[in-house]
C-alpha cells in the first residue's frame, strides 16, 4: 500500500470551512462528534446536545487535535499556515507555544497568515467612539 504525502498548507481551527489540498486541523466537540455520526444523533435525541448541532454536516476529513499541545507534523513541512480567530482564545503561553510551532514546521519563505479581532475597534464601538460595525478611519 503506498503511503499518501499529506498536503502542504495547514489550517488550524477550520471549524466548518475545509478548504481541499489543506490540511484541516480543528479540536471542537462538534468536529470530534462528526467522526461518530451515531453517538451525535443519540445525544441529540437524549437532549444532551441541541438538535441543530447534531444536524450541521461536518467534514469527516478534519484531523482532530488540540493545537496546545504543539503540531504533530514534520519541521518544515508545510508552504503555508492559515488561522482565523483562533490565537485569542488561547493564554499567551500557549499562543506563544502555537507561534513557535508554526514557524518550526513552516518551510522557509512559507507563508503564516493569522486573522484576529482588532481589539481597538472593539473597544472604541464599546465606549461609543465609532457605531458598531463601522471600520476605524
Amino acid at each position: 500500500m503506498e503511503k499518501r504525502e499529506l498536503p502542504r498548507k495547514l489550517h488550524l481551527g477550520c471549524g466548518l470551512v475545509t478548504p481541499s489540498g489543506w490540511v484541516n486541523v480543528d479540536a471542537s466537540w462538534n468536529a470530534w462528534l462528526a467522526k461518530y455520526p451515531r453517538l451525535r444523533t443519540l445525544l441529540a435525541r437524549a437532549g444532551i446536545l441541541p438538535k441543530y448541532l447534531a444536524e450541521i454536516s461536518w467534514d469527516p476529513n478534519i484531523v482532530i487535535h488540540d493545537v496546545r499541545k504543539g503540531l504533530p507534523f514534520p519541521s518544515n513541512y508545510f508552504e503555508a499556515i492559515y488561522t482565523s480567530h483562533l490565537l485569542e482564545h488561547l493564554y499567551l503561553s500557549e499562543a506563544k507555544r502555537l507561534l513557535r510551532e508554526c514557524f518550526r514546521t513552516l518551510q522557509p519563505g512559507g507563508v503564516l497568515r493569522m486573522v484576529v479581532p482588532d481589539l481597538r475597534a472593539i473597544v472604541a464601538e464599546y465606549l461609543g467612539e465609532q457605531p458598531f460595525g463601522d471600520k476605524p478611519h
